[in-house]
């Protein structure tokens, strides 16, 4: 992910944004698969449903739509000149996104925060910082703490390899991005399936067929999107942003639903669509006018003062989620930067042959490793943050789904470190176990790491640095978890509020009293 200061060539607005987007140096070198307007109040029923044949028996969800992100008159995706049409029915993932607001610096963090909202929808909290170095090929800092990750995707011109910790010059670069190719783990195409399975979250890849390309791959890889969310999955997916440079994908995105005239159990591809996209703030606007990403979101306003050295805009804001119709989606990298529409964000046209093949990318996290298939939905919330013993302001739309300071020495993010922030969080976080049966036991177990590391003896690299959670026998391996909560259901959910630091990793999993 790099930073780009650009002109979005909307002639209408003239915007100059400061936006955030992830990167490769160059296409994977194998694509072979591994393992607009203001949004509606909608509902949708759930389904799971194939790419070919009729779709199964919709499956109602309870918090499905109706949480959608409602967009303010002074704060709206139609800011950037481009405006969605309105559809009647929305497909939604079984447990909507949060959006989260992600740091910029070290090429930035899109990947992490995709990765980091599909964790919160499946018990786990865990940074930014953290989420990247459980993707492993790390190196070993001062004392041997685990301190960063060595340049295997260090952005286009190697944006942050020529950069070394101030504090340290022995310390590797921090460029080591979570991207969504999937290839050889040597060479880091498949980070994103390490990073899910280290972090204890089972994910699937996206697998194009060879022979599609142009508007074929593009509905497919739609289908696929539209698919993955009728299971009730969190789909992220790498996307063309205004002014970037790459021709597969300048950002990743977390699809936030998909808005369709058809049935909303229906996965196939329509032109009148309507495609939602989560964007982790990279777009902000102050009085309507562009603005950048300073390490509170801009209209975030809290009582009293704020931490030393933080500030907050009152008149900003931040859209975060963006609507893109169908029939625009599709582009090449050149006519995505000739269009003057004001469209923020566009899917790459697959095709090409060997080396210079262009391919889509995503991946969908399906819920925790659970061999038994037992667990029940946890769904993590940070309901309360504070910094320095100050408490810092709600979000309108991403309420305190937010990490201050940021990560480097410049609040706009444009940095390249391996140090961790200037300070942690202190956080209240909101653990819901959903799915239950009233009258039935279960068990809320809770795990809590103080840092990311490998076993004694191991080099921090791939599943070395996997989570100490277990993936099985969850009542047998008790002794394994840091608290445990015993509970009778009243209700269809449960809710535990624990208190914890953001440089922590904290993992929730709920199972029947009487499971394995």
């Amino acid at each position: 992910m790099q930073i780009h200061r650009f002109a979005m060539g909307v002639a209408l607005l003239g915007l100059a944004l400061l936006t955030a987007a992830c990167h490769r140096d160059a296409p994977p070198r194998s694509t072979a698969p591994g393992g607009g307007g203001a949004l509606a109040r909608q509902s949708a029923p759930a389904a799971t449903a194939g790419l070919a044949g009729p779709p199964r028996q919709a499956r109602p969800s309870a918090s499905l739509a109706v949480e959608l992100p409602i967009a303010t008159p002074h704060c709206h995706p139609g800011l950037t000149g481009y405006a969605a049409p309105s559809t009647p029915h929305r497909i939604a993932a079984a447990r909507p996104v949060q959006p989260f607001y992600q740091w910029q610096s070290n090429n930035g963090y899109c990947g992490e925060v995709s990765l980091l909202q599909a964790g919160l929808n499946n018990g786990l909290w865990a940074s930014q910082f953290n989420l990247r170095l459980l993707c492993g090929y790390q190196s070993q800092g001062d004392d041997g703490i685990a301190a960063g990750t060595p340049l295997l995707q260090s952005g286009p011109n190697g944006y942050c390899a020529a950069h070394r910790s101030a504090k340290g010059g022995a310390k590797a670069a921090h460029a080591a991005q979570l991207l969504l190719d999937v290839g050889d783990p040597a060479l880091g195409e498949g980070s994103v399936l390490t990073c899910a399975a280290n972090a204890g979250l089972a994910a699937q890849p996206y697998q194009a067929p060879a022979q599609l390309k142009g508007k074929a791959a593009l509905k497919h890889f739609v289908s696929w999107i539209k698919q993955q969310l009728l299971a009730g999955h969190a789909v992220t997916i790498g996307v063309l942003s205004q002014a970037g440079t790459q021709t597969e994908y300048d950002h990743i995105v977390s699809v936030h639903s998909v808005g369709t005239s058809l049935s909303p159990t229906d996965p196939r591809y329509d032109d009148g669509d309507v495609l939602y996209l989560e964007d982790h703030g990279s777009y902000t606007f102050s009085g309507g006018k562009p603005a950048s990403n300073p390490a509170i979101p801009p209209g975030a306003v809290g009582p009293g003062r704020l931490p030393h050295g933080l500030s907050t805009d009152p008149e900003g804001c931040v859209p975060y989620v963006f609507g893109v119709r169908m029939a625009d989606l599709g582009q090449t990298r050149k006519s995505f930067d000739a269009l003057q529409t004001g469209q923020p964000y566009a899917i790459a046209l697959a095709g090409g042959e060997g080396e210079d093949r262009l391919a889509n990318h995503g991946v969908a996290v399906t819920g925790p490793l659970d061999q038994d298939g037992v667990t029940l939905p946890v769904i993590v919330r940070i309901a309360g943050s504070a910094l320095r013993g100050q408490a810092l302001p709600r979000d309108p739309v991403a309420g305190f789904h937010y990490e201050a300071p940021y990560i480097g020495d410049d609040d706009d993010g444009e940095a390249c470190t391996n140090d961790p922030p200037a300070a942690w969080m202190d956080l209240q976080l909101r653990a819901e176990v959903v799915g239950l049966t009233p009258g039935k036991r279960y068990v809320l177990y809770r795990y809590v790491f103080d840092r990311v590391r490998a076993p004694a003896g191991k080099p921090a690299v791939g599943a070395h640095v996997a989570l100490a959670v277990p993936r099985a026998g969850f009542n047998a391996a008790k002794a394994q978890a840091t608290a445990a909560t015993a509970f009778t259901a009243t209700g269809p959910s449960h809710v535990e509020t624990v208190a914890a630091r953001s440089d922590q990793v904290v993992v929730f999993r709920a199972v029947p009293a009487d499971a394995p």
